[in-house]
């Protein structure tokens, strides 16, 4: 994020116009920042906060955007075959299906991307389980019943 506002606001670079800049990002796409904070530019702090909201219409944004679209989708992690759900979703029916990021710290679990569903359509998703009351593994277990319902188009 600080590369982002330094290319944006020039360097020295730091955290404000790092998240400047994403602000601005955002408000150019009519994505909401309701609920939107960083603590810092990694992402894995606890202070940071992100709605579901906002990163659903950043995913709708991406996928109309000619420019960055493709980049973004590409990075993503795929169900059963790349990244960190290479070994998620590897039933025949749900392989390469779901595009996916993964984010854990302790008693958070997400996920969030998009699904080919069974009628060739693309959806975005976004699964957010806050304040864990099972395991990492139960949780990702759900997320990828989520998904695969998606696919199905159920």
């Amino acid at each position: 994020m600080r590369v982002l506002g330094g290319e944006v606001y020039g360097y020295p670079t730091n955290l404000s116009k790092g998240v400047n800049a994403v602000l601005q990002w955002c408000a150019d796409r009519n994505i909401s920042v309701e609920g939107l904070h960083f603590d810092d530019s990694s992402g894995l702090s606890r202070k940071t906060r992100c709605t579901a909201r906002t990163i659903l219409q950043t995913l709708q944004s991406f996928s109309h955007d000619f420019a960055l679209g493709p980049d973004f989708v590409a990075s993503l992690g795929v169900s059963g075959a790349a990244g960190t759900i290479k070994k998620r979703m590897r039933e025949p029916a749900f392989l390469r299906k779901v595009r996916g990021k993964t984010g854990h710290i302790l008693g958070v679990c997400t996920l969030a991307g998009y699904v080919e569903t069974s009628q060739k359509e693309v959806l975005a998703y976004v699964i957010f389980f806050n304040d864990l009351k099972c395991s990492w593994n139960e949780a990702k277990s759900l997320q990828d019943r989520i998904c695969e319902t998606l696919v199905k188009g159920a």
